[in-house]
């Protein structure tokens, strides 16, 4: 099979490009990267202007801003060179992008694009199909059903709107939510259920939910039955339903209504460091039965730094309040 030669594979490439320019033809260019297709849709706008064609007529749509921002540096770029390239240069040039032998019409036509350009703040349009939409939208807002002068949230202002509407919402917490969230704080570092509340708001569940708390719950209780599965499978520990038992008879020694009256008490203080022991004790109290057992770090919590009793004063601060 005899091998084409490089210059003439190029010649032919180019021939294509110039037929392909022309926007009296219907095409469909499909080429790899860095071929010339940002160029081909170059040289299609700037022969639709020297047919003619008003600017602010022509609309090219791209899926990318750079795109865009690259196809409309590349056409001024070409109407700037072309009002002061020699007549020779911009000859070569018109002929190279398919008009053989310009006319002396199209040359000065092509000299005086740069400057009706720039005295024409709508076109051409070179946007990405987003923009595109958006710009419709701003024009028809009530067809649209939008509000009038409507805008795009970007990134950063998205996260910022949903951190306002998180801490708003975090500031006044129903009871579901605040176990939830105690829940995810007692079982991950700070920096973790940060990122946890962010997935859960980004999933759009419902954290104040009865369904969203079960979800958490079931997470941990999921991890706590393999390490339970493992301690008795593999290693042979003996059941823990005695020792729950036991425990259980010394949760119900609790005064629980006594309690109560320190959770609301430690609530309204205003120390946040008691308004959240005060906030453990509540979620412990929330609970029955097997809850209690379950839930029992949050008092332990509550009632205990370190394995030691809380300080003393907080200590008097309770017998107050009860």
């Amino acid at each position: 099979m005899e091998t084409m030669p490089m210059n003439k594979m190029i010649a032919r490439a180019s021939a294509d490009q110039a037929k392909a320019s022309d926007p009296a033809a219907s095409v469909f260019v499909s080429a790899n990267a860095g071929t010339g297709k940002t160029k081909l849709l170059t040289d299609r706008v700037l022969r639709l202007l020297l047919s003619g064609a008003p600017a602010d007529a022509i609309l090219c749509v791209t899926y990318t801003r750079a795109a865009a921002a690259e196809m409309r540096n590349r056409i001024f770029k070409r109407l700037a060179d072309w009002a002061i390239i020699p007549a020779k240069a911009l000859g070569e040039d018109l002929e190279n992008m398919g008009i053989h032998t310009p006319s002396q019409d199209m040359r000065r036509r092509a000299r005086s694009l740069f400057a009706e350009i720039l005295d024409n703040d709508d076109g051409p349009r070179v946007e990405t199909v987003h923009s595109f939409c958006q710009s419709i939208l701003r024009r028809f807002p009530i067809e649209a059903g939008v509000a009038p002068h409507v805008q795009l949230a970007d990134d950063d202002e998205q996260s910022r709107l949903k951190a306002m509407a998180r801490a708003n919402i975090l500031y006044h917490p129903s009871p579901e939510l605040a176990a939830s969230v105690l829940l995810i704080a007692e079982a991950v570092s700070e920096g973790r259920a940060d990122e946890i509340v962010n997935d859960f708001i980004n999933r759009a569940v419902g954290l104040d939910s009865p369904d969203g708390l079960a979800q958490i719950e079931s997470h941990f209780r999921d991890g706590l039955a393999q390490i339970e599965s493992h301690f008795r499978d593999d290693l042979g520990v003996v059941s823990a339903d005695t020792e729950r038992d036991m425990l259980m008879a010394r949760l119900d020694l609790i005064q629980v209504e006594k309690l109560r009256a320190v959770s609301v008490a430690l609530q309204t203080s205003k120390s946040k460091i008691q308004i959240d022991r005060g906030a453990k004790m509540a979620v412990w109290l929330a609970q029955t039965g097997e809850g209690r057992i379950e839930k029992l770090s949050f008092l332990v919590d509550a009632l205990f730094s370190a394995g030691k009793p809380r300080k003393r004063e907080i200590i008097i601060s309770c017998r107050c309040a009860i």
